[in-house]
C-alpha cells in the first residue's frame, strides 16, 4: 500500500549552539541504536507546531524556544505499492528544560553536527543533514 508520513523534526540547540541527538533504544521496530533528532509523526488534524511541541516533550520531557523552520525535504522509500513517501519538516530553535528520555530512546547527546556524521544515524535524520549540509544550512 502506498502511504505517505509527515514527520516534524526538531533541531534543537543548547547554549554552546549544539544539537541534541537521541538514540533509538531496542522498544522501537526499526533503527534500534541509531541517532536521530527529536521528533516524529504529525498526527491527522494536527498542526505542525503542534505536533513539534508534542514530540520533543514525550521524547525529552523539554521544549524547543522560539522554534523557526530550517527546511523541508522529502523521500520515497521502497517500490510500487509498498513505497512511503516521507515528507519531513524540521524546526531549529533553543532547547529549554532538562533532558529526559521516553523508552523510544536509551541515551542522548549535545553534538556539533559534524560530529554526529560521525554516528550511526536514522535514515530520516541522515538524509536531513546530508540535503541541508548541500544547501548550506
Amino acid at each position: 500500500m502506498k502511504n505517505t508520513i509527515i514527520w516534524v523534526g526538531a533541531l534543537a540547540r543548547d547554549s554552546k549552539g549544539r544539537a541534541l541527538f537521541l538514540k533509538r533504544s531496542k522498544n522501537n521496530k526499526s533503527g534500534v541504536g541509531r541517532w536521530q533528532l527529536p521528533g516524529g509523526k504529525l498526527e491527522w488534524g494536527e498542526g505542525l507546531l503542534k505536533a513539534l511541541k508534542r514530540e520533543v516533550r514525550e521524547e525529552t520531557s523539554g521544549r524547543v524556544e522560539k522554534p523557526k523552520l530550517l527546511g523541508v525535504h522529502d523521500v520515497v522509500r521502497g517500490q510500487g505499492k509498498d513505497s512511503v513517501h516521507i515528507v519531513m519538516i524540521v524546526y531549529e530553535g533553543r532547547f529549554k528544560g532538562r533532558v529526559k528520555m521516553s523508552d523510544e530512546h536509551d541515551d542522548f547527546e549535545w553534538l556539533a553536527i559534524k560530529d554526529a556524521a560521525r554516528k550511526p544515524l536514522s535514515l530520516n535524520t541522515s538524509e536531513f543533514l546530508s540535503i541541508s549540509a548541500k544547501k548550506g544550512k
